[in-house]
């Protein structure tokens, strides 16, 4: 897989960048060092749980879903991690780690990530929480225990 972004890299000049989801952290760090080949190239972590770590390492950011429900909170632990503060990014990655074991744990199946993270954004009256077949939202019992979390962390 490295070889393939190498190419990107080298021969794809339309593609800017990377978001890796493998949770592979050893995979990430070459991932890293292959964009610096070109200064106009982003490698972004997909899992949430690893941005301040990724960040601190000299990764650009994340695609994280929780920030579609908290912004403030991945902005501010973003902005700590670019200054190093590692104090202040380990408070907020601590939360982070909250939100995330509390709204992505809900169900028995691999889909709980994006059920939780759709119903959460139902409740708030973000967007509505249908879901692309074959999945479906989740049902009362679930949406209950979902609102229950989410008045927990306060967002609600």
């Amino acid at each position: 897989m490295l070889e393939y972004v190498q190419d990107l890299v080298a021969e794809m000049p339309g593609v800017c960048g990377v978001k890796d989801s493998s949770r592979h952290m050893i995979y990430f760090h070459r991932l890293i060092e292959v964009a610096k080949q070109r200064a106009d190239w982003s490698v972004l972590v997909g899992p949430e749980e690893l941005t301040a770590e990724a960040v601190l390492l000299g990764d650009h950011g994340g695609i994280n879903g929780g920030a579609n429900l908290h912004p403030k909170l991945y902005v501010q632990m973003y902005q700590a991690a670019v200054a190093q503060d590692l104090k202040r990014t380990r408070e907020l990655h601590a939360q982070v780690m909250q939100l995330a074991g509390s709204i992505y744990t809900v169900g028995k199946h691999k889909s709980a990530i994006i059920k939780g993270l759709k119903c959460a954004l139902s409740l708030m009256g973000i967007c509505e929480d249908h879901m692309a077949e074959p999945f479906h939202r989740f049902r009362d019992a679930e949406r209950e225990i979902i609102c229950e979390r989410l008045i927990a962390l306060g967002l609600l």
